[in-house]
This record gives structure tokens, C-alpha cells and sequence, in this order.
């Protein structure tokens, strides 16, 4: 029988002919944030500040791609230590400093100048953890690095920390893989219906269980499936499936891919803004 996993399923395993898995990437999650940042906020000048680990690089590398296919420049790529806490020396790299500013420390009778960013990108995407992003902003703030639009990740995502910290997220753009206080009628049906059942919303893997229910009974209603091997073959055709985490599509080899939903802080509030394509 197929089986529908709720989390990667590695090929090396073994047989997966009828093995269906999520295969949620964070490379597609940076894709969707550069396609959303090029066409949808009209972003052409982009820089990216990124942790020097296997995720920030392919985070990194999966941005700047999309963003150059989509017409778009990465001015720069900035690197930092991932147990960095000073990141004075990276972000004066990023802003790429050129031009003086008057400082009101003298030396003798001499007004001794400070450097003033002038920057040259419209955007700063920030792969990383909540934890060391609430970090960062107040020093790219201290630098005087404003102005721009910050970009993030799901792993932003920590509501309660960003209320928190509101003033520095204030304007931020972020991936989600779930957002249960969207406005979408199909969101809002799952979410009101799993709180009166539990009495909490519900997260991520509640969404995506929901979902995967949804297109399996969706497939056994199709009176072409009779047996194992129609049911394979009627979920490998699923494309473009509404689902409460998004759009799904399915491929031949049994990936369930997912969009992620594009939240943005505002107004002290976090709202969905994913675009209705």
C-alpha cells in the first residue's frame, strides 16, 4: 500500500515505489523568499548576511540563484562565525562604507569623522535562528544599516520573541511553513474546527497531517483507482493542491512540494501577505 510519510524520506533506504513524502527544503523556502522579494515588492539590489554553516550557505546559494534568475543583483554576500555575538566588523563589510560623517567626539580642535553607510541595496536577507537574529538587528540599527528590507526565514518565526523585540522586526518579511491566524477560508475552517476539538491551535505538523488526509481521501474518491498500484499512481498526479500549509504538488518520485506561507511584521502585528498567484 502507499505509504505517505510525514518527513523526508532519504533514497538510499531503499525501494520508495510507493512511498510518498514531505520534502519541505529550505533551499525552496530561500527561492520563495527571492521570488517574492524580485516580483512582488519589486526588490532589484539585494545583499545577504548569512552564517557560515551548511545551512546559511545553501540558503545563500538558493537565494542568490533565484534572485539572478529573476532579473535581479546580489550587490554582496557576507559571511560571520555562527557562534559569532560581534558582528561590528561583517556589517561595515556589508554596508559597504564610503562616505564621512561629522561626530560630535573632537579631537582638539579637530572634528574627527565617523564613516556613514551609504548603501547601495534595497534588501538584507538573514538566513538564521530567532536567536542570534535578535542579536544582529540592533547592531545593523547601531550602524546605521536602515532603511532596507529585512528578509528572514522560518526559523524567525517565534511570534512571542518577535513581539518582544517588535521595534527592530517592525517591517520584516519572513517565510512560515504554517500560519494559523491566516485569513484564508481554508486555514481559518482547520484552525476553528482543531480549537474546538482541543481548545489550541494548531502548529505545523497538525497542518500538514490534515492536509496529507485530505488528499488521500480526495485520491480514493477517484473512481479510476481499484487498487494499490491506481492509488500510487493517482497521488503522483496531485499538482497544485490547496492545502491548509499552502500549495502542494506532488512528484514523480513521490516529493510532496510545498510553498511556504510570506508573513510580515506590521503594525506590531504579524499578518500573511502570501501573494494569490
Amino acid at each position: 500500500l502507499p505509504l505517505l510519510a510525514l518527513s523526508p524520506v532519504v533514497a538510499s533506504e531503499g525501494p520508495r515505489d510507493f512511498v510518498f513524502s514531505d520534502q519541505r527544503s529550505d533551499e525552496r523556502e530561500a527561492r520563495t523568499m527571492a521570488s517574492y522579494a524580485v516580483k512582488d515588492l519589486g526588490l532589484s539590489r539585494l545583499v545577504v548576511f548569512y552564517p557560515e554553516n551548511a545551512y546559511g550557505e545553501a540558503m545563500m546559494n538558493s537565494f542568490r540563484a533565484e534572485v539572478q534568475r529573476l532579473g535581479g543583483k546580489v550587490r554582496r554576500v557576507q559571511p560571520y562565525k555562527p557562534d559569532q555575538t560581534d558582528f561590528s566588523a561583517e556589517i561595515k563589510k556589508l554596508a559597504a562604507i564610503k562616505a564621512p560623517r561629522p561626530s560630535t567626539k573632537k579631537k582638539g580642535a579637530e572634528v574627527v569623522k565617523t564613516p556613514l553607510p551609504v548603501l547601495d541595496f534595497d534588501a538584507l536577507y538573514l538566513p538564521d535562528a530567532f536567536r542570534r537574529v535578535r542579536m544582529i538587528l540592533p547592531q545593523l540599527a547601531f550602524h546605521d544599516v536602515r532603511g532596507v528590507q529585512l528578509l528572514g526565514t522560518s526559523q524567525w518565526y517565534v511570534p512571542e520573541g518577535i513581539r518582544k523585540e517588535m521595534d527592530y522586526f517592525e517591517g520584516s518579511v519572513l517565510t512560515a511553513p504554517f500560519f494559523a491566524e491566516s485569513s484564508k477560508r481554508l486555514v481559518m475552517e482547520f484552525t476553528d474546527t482543531f480549537f474546538g476539538a482541543t481548545g489550541r491551535e494548531p502548529d505545523y505538523r497538525e497542518a500538514l497531517a490534515c492536509d496529507t488526509a485530505r488528499m488521500l481521501l480526495d485520491a480514493l474518491r477517484d473512481k479510476s483507482v481499484t487498487d494499490r498500484k491506481s492509488l500510487r499512481d493517482r497521488l503522483q498526479r496531485i499538482e497544485a493542491f490547496e492545502g491548509v500549509t499552502g500549495w502542494v504538488s506532488m512528484t514523480k518520485t513521490g516529493e510532496m512540494q510545498r510553498g511556504s506561507f510570506i508573513l510580515k511584521v506590521e503594525g506590531k502585528q504579524i499578518v500573511d501577505v502570501t501573494p494569490e498567484y
